[in-house]
């Protein structure tokens, strides 16, 4: 059954890698052939690649037509159901509501006026304003309603609702925990039924960052040790060995269900009840029990493919397997440190395709953590969680989890320490993605085989081929999908980089940034294109929608030179920009003391139209005048109208190639007369999609197409590039 998986896999790949598709069923008919294999398991395997091909292909297309509906009708007003009581912390509410007969998680930031909703009676129907958002561009990304607007007098209680038992218990557990003495209340349920939506998002960022976020994913640990803990309780009680057998049965579909059917979860269920339902000859054979496992799922779940924990589940599992000889005749902390590798190594790929960077700092921090895990945290939650059904007072237990978890955030901190040091890999195209997975298995091979030298030099291979090969610079301008803010990225062909801005929101009192706009729209790039370091940022002004970003950007990559205008800054923002020059060595220049700079072929003119008296801070804008080659590029930040008048007495222009337009579209900026002296064959407006603004400007733009322009705006296309050399303009999605 194995084989016959991989030949299901083969024809899932063939739709989106063809080249590795056609290799690994090459690989595995020769394989069949020299087993001397019968035809029908040949024939068989055929069958198996052309099943997973055309039922994938049926699927991605129904999908693909359903995720394109739901951006295009993100926008949502009408009434929802909210089924039970939400989540509060920092000021926003998370939970779980229904319209439309499907359920959606929502987060809503609190106003004044809303505290009532945290108590209010549940389920209760509500008027609401609000936007779908997928969480990433993948097709089966799940869609969150962030929540604008609630009519509160619209709000009516539901008596004859009836939730699932299910639901109704883990209602009881949040209560229970939310009156415990528990410093993370929150952490318990995400250990137990894998819901991590109510963790903060700087703690799970930390445990990115360091390689152990996959440890509060339910996956085979968990139901070993839940098993585990079952049998021996029922072994005591003399309970026969087949109504064990028969109650784990029982209990594991309905933890499934506990999960949410969460994907790594229902890997190590189905591969735990195949266990207990055939007999032991079948033990022997893990492989084949992994391979209909995974045949299973994917044909009931075709979502499952696309999740990255699946994905993480199936090969770590698989490498694993593939180890048994290595893990014999060892002591525990010998297999311990195997183990880590193996997941490591398993992971190397999917890390590499889908974050494109490797957690190399994971290999140290899971020899720590996985015990920590596996022999406490896991157990003394699971003991937790059983004894508040039956008791309100156990404050010895609180102390002990409580003290447990300080230390665990003590131990995050030192490995964090270690993730400065970045290892970003580049995308990947076929090619090198082929040879990047048989490397991969060649070091699994030599490691098996304990030939320690051979797996040590193919690892620095390894290491030094993706450092190395893929490194495709060139001269690039990219817009920044930042929402309502602007964030502009220029490389060279010899890898220097230049940013202007860095994108960022509006400061909201009692409202923390998340910095997601760093997170998925501005790192992801960088590492696409293995950016560590930033030569040159210069920082127009200093409103949040063009520097909010920054103090979060230099805790992930190094910014060498920051050019700013420091009239325009107040003491506390130059005193802050002083301490993070001292703390990560960057150098901050005015722009009146350094109006030209060589980036390469790039000559970048700091131009000084500002209106030194004016109390607005866009009429502070640096404005940036570039030139590469014949290629001539004007960036106005925000400038206004007023700036646009002094530009034009004091300089003169030929006509411009590419223009960023000022204040994102906005009437304030793009004076007539201005845009009919520069000409500007491509403008470039960075503006969120539906903001509040209702920026760009319908009259801006008419102004702009009149005068022969293209428009590019990341509102309606995202992420935006043009290469500089060949006038190749493409758009990404984030």
């Amino acid at each position: 059954m194995f084989y016959l998986s991989l030949a299901f896999l083969s024809g899932i790949l063939l739709i989106h890698h063809p080249l590795i598709a056609v290799c690994l069923y090459i690989l595995l008919f020769l394989t069949l052939v020299r087993k001397g294999t019968n035809y029908f398991i040949v024939i068989l395997s055929i069958i198996f690649l052309t099943v997973g091909y055309l039922y994938f292909t049926n699927q991605i297309s129904k999908q693909e037509k359903l995720y394109s509906y739901l951006l295009n009708h993100s926008q949502f007003a009408g009434k929802v159901l909210f089924t039970h009581t939400p989540y509060y912390k920092d000021n926003v509410l998370k939970g779980t509501l229904e319209f439309n007969d499907k359920t959606y998680r929502y987060f809503y930031y609190l106003k004044k006026n809303s505290a009532e909703l945290v108590t209010s009676n549940y389920p209760q129907y509500c008027y609401v304003k609000g936007e779908l958002k997928p969480l990433s561009s993948n097709i089966y990304s799940p869609f969150r309603l962030s929540i604008k607007q609630i009519d509160f007098n619209s709000c009516k209680p539901i008596n004859n609702f009836s939730l699932s038992p299910l639901t109704i218990h883990k209602d009881f557990i949040q209560n229970k925990l939310r009156n415990s003495n528990l410093l993370y209340p929150e952490r318990i349920m995400a250990l137990i039924a894998g819901d991590t939506y109510n963790l903060d998002s700087i703690e799970l960022d930390n445990m990115k960052k360091i390689g152990i976020y996959h440890l509060i994913a339910v996956s085979g640990s968990h139901i070993a040790i839940i098993c585990s803990i079952v049998y021996l309780i029922l072994l005591r009680l003399n309970v026969p060995v087949l109504f064990i057998k028969l109650s784990l049965l029982g209990i594991l579909p309905i933890y499934s269900l506990y999960t949410e059917l969460a994907p790594s979860a229902l890997r190590a269920i189905i591969t735990a009840m195949l266990v207990l339902i055939l007999p032991r000859s079948a033990y022997r054979q893990p492989l084949n029990l992994l391979g209909v496992s995974f045949v299973t799922l994917s044909i009931i779940f075709p979502e499952f493919i696309f999740d990255i924990g699946f994905q993480f589940s199936y090969m770590i599992t698989l490498f694993i397997l593939l180890s048994r000889p290595l893990l014999q005749n060892n002591n525990k902390f010998v297999n311990l440190l195997y183990l880590t590798l193996l997941a490591q190594i398993g992971s190397f790929v999917i890390s590499a395709v889908h974050f494109n960077e490797i957690q190399w700092v994971g290999v140290l921090a899971n020899l720590f953590f996985v015990p920590l895990y596996s022999f406490l945290l896991f157990p003394l939650t699971l003991i937790y969680f059983f004894i508040i059904h039956i008791s309100t007072h156990h404050q010895i237990l609180d102390l002990i989890l409580n003290k447990v978890y300080i230390l665990h955030d003590k131990s995050i901190n030192i490995f964090l320490n270690l993730t400065h040091i970045k290892w970003f890999i580049p995308t990947l195209n076929e090619y090198i993605l082929l040879i990047t997975i048989i490397l991969n298995f060649l070091v699994l091979h030599f490691l098996v085989k304990r030939r320690i030298v051979e797996t040590f030099t193919l690892c620095l291979f390894l290491l030094l081929f993706l450092n190395y090969i893929p490194q495709t610079h060139e001269n690039r301008l990219t817009m920044l999908d930042v929402g309502q803010g602007d964030s502009f990225l220029i490389e060279t062909k010899k890898g220097r980089t230049l940013m202007i801005d860095t994108g960022g929101k509006r400061a909201q009192k009692e409202i923390k940034d998340n910095h997601n706009i760093s997170k998925y729209h501005i790192l992801p790039t960088f590492k696409k294109r293995n950016i560590k370091s930033i030569d040159y940022l210069i920082i127009t002004h200093p409103h949040e929608d063009h520097i909010g970003e920054f103090s979060y950007l230099t805790k992930e990559i190094r910014f060498k030179n920051v050019i700013i205008n420091s009239e325009s800054y107040t003491k506390m923002q130059l005193k802050k920009l002083d301490e993070l020059s001292n703390k990560y060595n960057i150098n901050i220049y005015d722009f009146h003391m350094m109006k030209t700079l060589m980036l390469d072929d790039y000559r970048v003119n700091l131009i000084d139209a500002t209106i030194k008296d004016s109390s607005d801070l866009n009429e502070q804008c640096i404005i940036t005048y570039i030139i590469y080659k014949s290629t001539h590029m004007l960036f106005m930040g925000d400038a206004t109208i007023n700036n646009e008048r002094l530009l034009l007495k004091n300089y003169s222009f030929p006509r411009i190639d590419i223009f960023k337009v000022g204040h994102h579209g906005s009437k304030t900026s793009s004076d007539p007369h201005f845009i009919n002296s520069i000409h500007p064959r491509i403008s470039l407006i960075s503006a969120g999609k539906n903001n509040l603004y209702h920026l760009p400007s319908k009259e801006v733009e008419s102004r702009l197409k009149e005068e022969g322009s293209m428009l590019l705006e990341t509102s309606k296309l995202g992420e935006v590039s043009i290469n500089l050399d060949s006038k190749n303009i493409t758009y990404e999605k984030n």
